[in-house]
């Protein structure tokens, strides 16, 4: 029996996951998606560390288990990779995007603006691709996403003098922090325990994902989402895959590749279409043989690295995300043998790597031909850190978008330099010699879940702190328990200027007694008395919670990065 995990992934730092091309390009592009590959090998860290798979075990462990892409999420949609075969009149579309933009967003309707789309099965005259890299379905229309990526400029040194090159510059490719992705791990039951013990302790894991993991990147929070399934279409539901199978009665049948596809014929052959022995061997011969009649493909090549090999992958020809096959039976199916097929063939991955997430495939999806012109826009995603730039942000005028370029500038690299400040005041604090007042403390018996408890409530505060009126945020808080946990109240656990963790929280909430809110102001005056500190605060409406906050902040995440690395 297969079963199905839904888990959700949210990248906390800036994720970098090569897409490929020469590596001696000084630039490297990155996906906009996150491989399964990517997520395998991140579970292969986790069960390492767990002492779950070692040499031993490991091969029987991720035998059988096929690890999906991870799709972006927003607002219970998962957005799929565009097919090919939906193509739209680029002169209507730019017209339309042109009095959208003009109308703006007080005008009624302007939100809701769409165009008519072309299906090429269909014999379509519209040849224009959408501009959108993955839609969904909202209320009978699709909607497009983009992907928020941005570039770092990074500058490596070598000290061995026989180099020839001894310094280098270079660019990383990066997907944007904050982002929300989700996807399906499909296993045989007996390994259900396996990738149960990954969460049955945490309702969260923190892992790392992607390259440079040592410079700033690659860490994800990863949650599963519901409960194990067993069958695939409640699983579907859980993913939030918004666009329905049609199984009205019929000859034709449509498949489009959710994923990149790597099909082989009997020779073992790359091949750009479904082979016949895997309608036969997932439908069997009852409904006959289906044939060919049209595609509309984009091929590409595989990649990836084998940690053991310690070598490249070969490259082969696949089929690339959005390809569309369209094939007809010899005889009418009715609505109960579509279901079966569809469910037969979409319930587990086909062809080759599967367990790297070659292989999805949707059966007569039926996407509606409707498009709205204003694209979901994910509200999550962290602003781009100093010397990252945002790609494919849209401005109403040049001006504005100067203008707001300069002055993220300008603030991002404040930010650079106050968070070089923070860390410097952790590092430097804690000295026995410091009278408790101007000392902060962080014992050394906090554990990596502890961390992760308080990081998330302190940045609820901080979250809170920078909204405009200081409005409070709902729901029951970690600092607000009856039964607090012991590391909450003391001092040599958690403390800025002798005051706990509890206490330091109340004060950023506005309440807590008087004498800590002293200690906690006296403490901040004296810090922010600096020029840096004027520098950094003195345009915060709540400057000295603020850096209150942040500098708890720091020295949590930096112990939370060291025990997690």
């Amino acid at each position: 029996m297969t079963q199905y995990r839904v888990i959700q992934i949210r990248n906390i730092e800036p994720l970098k996951i090569g897409a490929g091309g020469s590596k001696s390009n000084p630039t490297e592009p990155s996906k906009d998606y996150i491989p399964g590959s990517t997520i395998r090998g991140a579970f292969i860290a986790q069960w390492i560390k767990q002492g779950i798979f070692t040499e031993e075990t490991g091969p029987s462990i991720v035998k059988g288990i096929d690890f999906y892409n991870a799709y972006p999420y927003r607002s219970g949609k998962l957005f799929i990779p565009t097919p090919q075969h939906l193509r739209v009149n680029k002169h209507i579309w730019r017209q339309k995007k042109a009095d959208a933009l003009a109308a703006g967003s007080v005008a009624p309707g302007a939100e809701n603006m769409s165009v008519q789309l072309s299906n090429l099965l269909l014999n379509g005259e519209d040849r224009n691709t959408l501009e959108y890299r993955f839609i969904s379905a909202e209320n009978h229309t699709l909607v497009g996403a983009k992907i928020s990526k941005y570039y770092t400029l990074h500058h490596s040194t070598s000290n061995k003098p026989l180099e020839r090159e001894k310094e280098n510059l270079f660019n990383y490719q990066a997907l944007a922090p904050g982002q929300t992705f989700q996807s399906i791990l499909s296993y045989d039951l007996q390994k259900h325990d396996f990738i149960e013990a990954l969460f049955a302790q945490k309702e969260s894991l923190l892992v790392y994902m992607g390259g440079s993991k040592g410079s700033g990147y690659g860490l994800c929070e990863v949650r599963a989402i519901g409960e194990a399934q067993t069958d695939y279409r409640e699983a579907k539901k859980l993913l939030g895959l918004q666009i329905p199978s049609k199984l009205e009665p019929g000859k034709e049948f449509t498949v489009t590749c959710l994923s990149d596809c790597l099909f082989r014929d009997e020779s073992g052959r790359p091949v750009n279409e479904l082979p016949m022995r895997y309608l036969q061997q997932r439908c069997g011969d009852i409904f006959g043989t289906p044939t060919l009649t049209r595609s509309l493909v984009l091929t590409g090549l595989s990649e990836g690295f084998n940690t053991k090999w310690g070598a490249r992958y070969p490259k082969e020809t696949v089929l690339r995300a959005g390809s569309v096959l369209h094939y007809e039976w010899d005889r009418t199916l009715t609505e109960a043998e579509w279901e079966r097929v569809c469910l037969n063939l979409e319930q587990r991955l086909l062809g080759m790597r599967t367990q790297d997430g070659y292989g999805w495939i949707g059966i007569n999806l039926n996407f509606p031909l409707e498009l709205k012109v204003e694209m979901d826009k994910d509200s999550t995603t962290i602003a781009p850190p100093p010397g990252r730039e945002t790609i494919s942000v849209e401005e109403s005028s040049r001006e504005k978008e100067m203008s707001a370029r300069v002055k993220g500038i300008i603030e991002q690299g404040l930010k650079e330099t106050k968070d070089q400040w923070l860390r410097m005041i952790v590092l430097k604090s804690g000295v026995d010699s410091q009278p408790a007042a101007d000392r902060m403390v962080l014992g050394s018996k906090l554990q990596s879940h502890h961390l992760q408890l308080m990081l998330r409530e302190l940045r609820l505060c901080i979250s809170q702190l920078r909204e405009p009126g200081g409005k409070r945020r709902t729901g029951e808080a970690l600092s607000r328990r009856e039964n607090k946990p012991f590391y909450l109240n003391h001092a040599e656990m958690c403390s800025i200027a002798d005051c706990s963790f509890t206490a330091i929280i109340a004060y950023l909430n506005g309440g807590g007694e008087e004498s800590a809110n002293r200690r906690l102001e006296t403490y901040a005056d004296k810090m922010l008395g600096s020029k840096r500190g004027r520098l950094y605060y003195a345009n915060e409406p709540h400057g000295n919670r603020l850096f209150v906050a942040e500098l708890l902040e720091a020295g949590l995440y930096y112990l939370h990065r060291r025990d997690v690395s």
